[in-house]
């Protein structure tokens, strides 16, 4: 009776250990899950003054020129819907878990972007920019997320 528990208890520890656990860690593969095209779903931007809501815009009405392309090399392509043709920005990237840094050209600065969503099929992220307005001398601070899908 012994040998029969002894047996059960190791087969049971053989099973546990064999199975494959899942990372705790949501943004584990970000490096290659990023990889590939993006279409935009949905583009939100709120505008704050002194931490009040002062303007918004949301959007959800793109087509399949209205893309983002990673490649594993760490660069991308932009594609915007335009007339008469798409408008096409190279950009650089990093990324490390959450945090998405994207460069568009040399002397621009490079937007650092948090990632909320990445799956193999849906890419979330956000950032915010300090906005300087020269005619009314305030400083606005703006929050924009990007939502696309495979």
């Amino acid at each position: 009776m012994k040998v029969k528990y002894t047996l059960i208890i190791i087969s049971f520890l053989t099973c546990l250990t064999a199975c494959k656990k899942q990372s705790t860690l949501p943004f584990e593969n970000s490096k290659t899950l990023i990889v590939g095209k993006w279409f935009v779903k949905s583009f939100a931007s709120r505008l704050y003054y002194n931490g009040t809501e002062v303007d918004s815009t949301f959007n959800s009405t793109f087509t399949s020129v209205d893309y983002a392309q990673y490649f594993s090399d760490g660069t991308g392509i932009f594609s915007s819907y335009n007339q008469p043709a798409p408008s096409l920005v190279t950009f650089n990237y990093t990324i490390s878990g959450p945090n998405l840094t994207q460069r568009n050209a040399v002397n621009t600065p490079a937007v650092s972007e948090t990632i909320t969503l990445l799956t193999s099929k849906n890419l979330s992220f956000n950032y915010s920019l300090l906005i300087d307005d020269p005619n009314s001398g305030k400083i606005f601070t703006e929050k924009d997320t990007y939502d696309f899908s495979k």
